[in-house]
């Protein structure tokens, strides 16, 4: 169960850092930075 739980979370943050990945190329990297220690 553990184990599945824990591939989801890399699966999730793989898929995090990709969105980061196409925010940066596009040049919105500061304000989803922004947004994001907003919601921390």
């Amino acid at each position: 169960m553990a184990d599945a739980e824990q591939r989801n979370a890399e699966k999730g943050l793989k898929t995090f850092q990709r969105q980061e990945n196409q925010l940066r190329l596009s040049g919105r990297l500061t304000a989803a930075n922004e947004q994001s220690t907003q919601n921390r």
